[in-house]
């Protein structure tokens, strides 16, 4: 069985996918997202950072944005999405928050100069990688600001049925999408005295940093995606003989 730890919405969405692979799942959302209430605007000659596709779905959804807007993204899927809802105007889209660190210092700052951009506004969620944004603030040497336009609640424990399905060693995946969502699904783990157990899951991620988090805390039945994206999540799984 694999554990599913998205959030509800998209959790039932993957469930879907994965049964018709004949894979039985269950779900346990770590986190409860909420879009903030406070209206988006874009600051004149700032670029806008994404690299969430829920913040990227919180701008598409706003029909009062400004689509001549300049972005950087992370992920296909972010970029893709923007296009279809018309927001042409991507200056870069990178496959991983490394390779857009990358690309920041040596191209970046020729275009930021070119276009004169006055910032680079990083729109986000209320949980988010600190160390990031101090990495590319260090980059680059125009005003970095975070926009965070969604809560993120994390859960206080695992629901009943989870708890009985880890401790009788019935999941034997468990899918893992952000840095966050690994270091509390450890967190608990040990609050439910099934580390042994949870070291017995193979578990998958959406990214090699997750990976990092798992490591770090003993876990060693751990592959990342090749790709930050579903799809790649997705297609890992299939190939490798995990169930």
């Amino acid at each position: 069985m694999i554990l599913i730890t998205r959030p509800l919405k998209e959790a039932k969405k993957l469930k879907t996918l994965l049964s018709t692979y004949g894979y039985e799942s269950h779900i346990n959302a770590l986190t409860k997202i909420t879009k903030k209430n406070s209206k988006i605007i874009f600051t004149k000659g700032n670029v806008v950072l994404l690299t969430s596709s829920r913040a990227t779905k919180i701008i598409t959804d706003d029909k009062s944005l400004n689509k001549q807007t300049p972005f950087i993204v992370v992920g296909s899927t972010s970029r893709d999405k923007l296009k279809e809802f018309g927001f042409n105007n991507i200056l870069y889209c990178a496959q991983s928050v490394q390779k857009l660190l990358k690309y920041l210092k040596p191209q970046l700052k020729k275009i930021f100069k070119e276009r004169k951009v006055k910032g680079l506004d990083h729109y986000t969620g209320s949980v988010n990688s600190q160390t990031f944004i101090k990495k590319v603030k260090k980059e680059i040497d125009i005003p970095v600001s975070q926009k965070i336009i969604y809560q993120t609640k994390f859960i206080k424990s695992f629901s009943p049925k989870t708890l009985r399905l880890i401790a009788s060693n019935k999941i034997k995946v468990c899918l893992l999408f952000s840095q966050q969502n690994a270091q509390h699904f450890v967190n608990l783990i040990k609050k439910a005295n099934l580390k042994e157990q949870g070291k017995n899951i193979k578990y998958l991620t959406l990214s090699s940093n997750i990976t990092k988090i798992l490591k770090k805390n003993g876990y060693t039945r751990v592959s990342s995606s090749n790709f930050p994206t579903l799809a790649s999540m997705l297609d890992k799984l299939l190939k490798m003989r995990m169930l």
